[in-house]
């Protein structure tokens, strides 16, 4: 096999529900010449038997005991031969055309460093429910990363050199928001743009969807910690009690993804029928959670425009 300009890297652990829809995606792309790296993060489900069933030549699996994202998003770095790296999570798809748009873009723009795109957002059975919005270019990129991350991760596509100049992905930082440090400091040495048009879908299922964190000191702290690139042992202690204590279980998690599903069906598509399936669902969770119930119900039945107008985007 000639040597790649591209390397699609994937890590995976215990993903065998949606992974054949992901790989099918990644070997389906219009730009051909790549190599696709799957770190299998020590899985035990029927992981490592699915995606040995796809015989094709440009995959190359690791499998390692798990250590986590950050530590296979790493491993995956360090086997990659291409110039660029094209990220895709074990339950989003790409769209046929996404590695040759993203291809071509940095290929012509040596300034940037990084472009990803925004996202069809799906539910967990991969019914559309709408498009993300998304600042687009350099400026507008720098001034919302500042507050929070504006990157679908499994859009993201950028150069291997730069990703390794700032030291791959923080493995200390074992925590939901790595993945927004590692953008970050990548944008601090170039240029980012967002492409307008979605190049992957985004599967939202209840691990994806976390409760808005209010605390004045952790949105503090997390900003200096983005910013930083790196957490010290009392930060990083506080945000494992701090999870530890606003940590959802099953119930919480499947109860809180159906409420946010009912109202962007609403909200964002108009689907009336989707909305109340999913309130339904909601309610025979947790019939008493009367204040979320109604909360709910509230935005729901408010005008779209004015809703949409007023919450944050989906990023």
């Amino acid at each position: 096999m000639i040597q790649p300009d591209v390397s699609i890297l994937m890590t995976v652990f215990n993903g065998e529900k949606y992974l054949s829809h992901t790989i099918e995606s990644v070997l389906g792309q219009s730009l051909r010449e790549f190599e696709f790296i799957i770190i299998d993060d020590g899985s035990t489900d029927s992981t490592p038997e699915i995606i040995a069933s796809f015989r094709d030549p440009r995959i190359i699996c690791f499998t390692q005991a798990n250590k986590g994202v950050a530590a296979a998003s790493n491993k995956g770095l360090s086997m990659a031969k291409g110039r660029y790296i094209a990220r895709i999570d074990a339950d989003d798809t790409c769209m046929k055309d996404r590695i040759r748009l993203q291809y071509d873009f940095l290929e012509n723009n040596p300034g940037y460093v990084l472009c990803g795109s925004t996202a069809e957002m799906t539910d967990m059975d991969g019914n559309y429910i709408f498009t993300s919005s998304l600042p687009l270019e350099d400026e507008d990129i720098r001034k919302v990363l500042e507050k929070e991350n504006c990157f679908v991760h499994s859009s993201t596509f950028f150069r291997k050199e730069v990703a390794l100049k700032i030291g791959g992905y923080n493995e200390a930082v074992k925590l939901y928001f790595n993945d927004y440090i590692f953008l970050y400091q990548l944008t601090r040495l170039g240029k980012a743009r967002n492409f307008r048009q979605p190049l992957v879908r985004y599967r939202m299922v209840p691990s994806s969807i976390s409760l808005k964190i209010r605390d004045a000191k952790f949105r503090s702290l997390l900003k200096e910690i983005v910013r930083r690139g790196t957490a010290g042992e009392e930060e990083l202690l506080y945000f494992i009690n701090f999870e530890k204590t606003h940590n959802l279980d099953k119930t919480d998690k499947a109860f809180n993804y159906y409420i946010t599903l009912s109202k962007l069906y609403r909200i964002e598509s108009g689907n009336w029928k989707m909305s109340v399936h999913y309130l339904y669902l909601a309610f025979q969770l947790k019939p008493f959670a009367l204040s979320f119930m109604s909360s709910a119900i509230i935005q729901i039945m408010m005008p779209r425009t004015f809703v949409r107008k007023i919450r944050k985007n989906f990023y």
